[in-house]
Formats: structure tokens, sequence, C-alpha cells
């Protein structure tokens, strides 16, 4: 008798269950109105009797209604929250399955339906955004260190051949201007030495050549000593396996994560250790990024796309080779950047790769 009527209640649609439960309560209603009615008439009692049933009949009436319309749309409340989740940035929310309803199970499986397109269309836009920003920084990378690094080496071999070339004069007027373009010389070196010093840092950081000619290891732990011990905060760095090269499109994950993690150190933080760890195992890639500094809480940074579009560049980057990012950080606490990454027979390398050149 239960699975007869389970077997209705998934079947039938919500407007026939709302119907059906009116006309049931309309029916019993009416039914005990007129029993109560005629045992009035009988006993000589009518108004007597028909209040109590008025007040009791309305308040029945209510408190079922009630009960059978939340009933029939619990499954609507469940569709609603999940708008919710995804309105507030859980974009992997998902509508449970629905049984108790025939049409909000259609309504349900078209909206995860569209939400898994919405979600493999930002994700294929990600991927190509990322792959031609890559791109981009490697040409504006190659640009500056075969171009603009050349062009100030020379103009340096030219100021020591012009300094070098130089008269010498015996009276003291032309001693003077003789020193005086000396000076001007020397400062205009070192400016050029300057100006090729942050030239060859911007290209590090557009694309360390390290990274594509060695592999991730040694350009992590390049990267991470260049970049903390000159601030004085002590770096660690523990790694677990990686005896051969990943993916290009894996290191460079991997490398872009970890690099954003350590200049947020550098530039908030204000921390005194920061620990690197990186764990190779056959179904998992793995990258702690942990540091000891005043922490922040994540939960500030919603609805604060400026402050957290370092955060949300990770996350993207996380998402295309099919990881998952955590940050966990409390005020005083430190901060906590994990990234996992599923290998499954190869199945996310290739995965990754046909994203990443399509």
């Amino acid at each position: 008798m239960l699975r007869w009527i389970r077997s209705i209640h998934e079947r039938v649609s919500m407007l026939w269950k709302v119907m059906i439960a009116n006309g049931v309560i309309i029916v019993i209603g009416a039914v005990g109105g007129v029993s109560l009615t005629l045992w009035g008439f009988r006993s000589g009692t009518v108004l007597q009797a028909m209040l109590p049933f008025v007040v009791l009949g309305l308040a029945a009436t209510l408190a079922v209604n009630f009960l059978l319309v939340e009933l029939a749309f619990r499954p609507i409340y469940q569709l609603r929250d999940v708008m919710e989740a995804v309105e507030h940035g859980q974009l992997e929310a998902r509508a449970p399955e629905i049984r108790d309803d025939p049409d909000v199970r259609r309504v349900a499986e078209t909206l995860n339906a569209m939400l898994d397109r919405l979600q493999q269309q930002r994700r294929m836009a990600a991927s190509q955004i990322l792959a031609a920003l890559e791109g981009e920084r490697k040409r504006i990378a190659r640009e500056l260190h075969d171009e603009t690094s050349q062009a100030l080496a020379t103009l340096l071999l030219h100021l020591d051949l012009t300094a070098r070339s130089l008269p010498r004069c015996s009276d003291e007027q032309g001693q003077s201007q003789v020193q005086q373009a000396q000076k001007r010389l020397q400062e205009s070196r070192q400016l050029v030495e300057t100006t090729l010093d942050e030239v060859r840092k911007l290209t590090v950081e557009l694309r360390p050549t390290v990274l594509d000619d060695l592999g991730l290891v040694p350009a992590l732990r390049w990267y991470v000593h260049t970049k903390l011990d000159p601030a004085g905060v002590e770096a660690k760095l523990d790694v677990t396996g990686f005896e051969h090269r990943l993916p290009d499109e894996l290191e460079t994950v991997i490398f872009r994560v970890v690099q954003e993690a350590i200049t947020n150190v550098l530039l908030h933080a204000r921390a005194q250790r920061v620990s690197v760890e990186l764990h190779e195992e056959p179904d998992l890639l793995y990258v702690r990024v942990q540091d000891d500094g005043r922490g922040f809480s994540p939960e500030q940074l919603i609805g604060q796309p400026e402050r957290s579009i370092g955060l949300a560049g990770m996350r993207e980057r996380a998402a295309l080779v099919g990881g998952r990012l955590e940050i966990r950080s409390r005020p005083g606490q430190g901060t906590t950047v994990e990234l996992t990454i599923p290998r499954k027979e190869g199945a996310v390398r290739d995965e990754a790769h046909s994203r990443v050149a399509g």
C-alpha cells in the first residue's frame, strides 16, 4: 500500500497534488459539516454544534493544506537553494535527484544540464584566455630578452667606449669639462644598468626560461629562494617525486599558483617563514604553500574582485587541469594554499593538454 502511494506521489505533478489535497479537504469538510448539521438538528443544538465545527474545521483545513502544499513545494525549495548557492559563487552546486514530482524533476535535470554547459563553456573560455596569456607572456619575454636587453647591453658598451675616448686636456677648463662629461656618462651608465636589471626581472616574472629549460622543480627552487631570501623570509622547499618532467600545462599551472602565493606573502603576509611542499603520487599531484604571516579572513574578499583577482586566477588555473584549490586562513594564524590535481591513468594530463592546446 505504501509503495503504491509512493509510486503515485512520484508520478503525479505538483498541480494535481495540490488539487487532490484541496479536493480531499473539501470532501471531508462537506461530509463532516452535513453530518454535524444533521446531528445538530436532531439534538436541537444547531448553533452550538456549528460554531465549534467552523472553528475546528477552518483550523484543520489550514493546517492540513499547509502541510500538503509544503510537501508538494519542497522540491522547488531545493532548486531555490541550488540557485542561491550558484549565485554566491559555489559553481559546483547541482540540484539533487528529485523523485517527488515529474515536472520539477525535469526542471532540475534542465538546470543541472545548463549549469554543466555553462561551466564547460566557462572552462573552455578560461583555457583559451590563459593559453593566449601564456603565449603572449612568452612572446614579450622573448622580445625583452632578445631585443631590449641586447640593446641596453650594447648601450652600456658604447658608454664605456665613449668614456675611454674622452680627450685629456692640460688646461683647467678643459679638465673640468671632461670630468663633467665623465660624471654624466657614469650616471647614464648606472641608469642603463638599473633599467637592464628591471628588464631582466620583468622577463623572469613574465616567463622564466628556467621553467622551459630545466622544468618545474628547478624553476620553483630558483624562484622561491630568489624572491624570499632577499626579503629576509626563511624559505623551505620539500619535494617528493617529480623525477620526470610533467606536461607543459601542468608545470605552468603549478608554477603560477606557487608564484601567486609567494607574491601574496611578500605583499600582504609579513611572514617570517614560508614552506613549499610538492608531492607526486601515481594518482595525485599535491602542492602546498604555507606561511606564518598575519593571515586574513577569506569572507572579507567576497564582493571585492579587485582584491581577490589573484585568488580567482589561481582557482581558474587549477580548474583547467581538473584540480582543486583550497585556501585556509585566519587573522593572525597564517595562510595555507593547497592545490590538488588528480591523475587517473594520464586522463587528466590528456584532458588538460587538449584544453590548453584548444
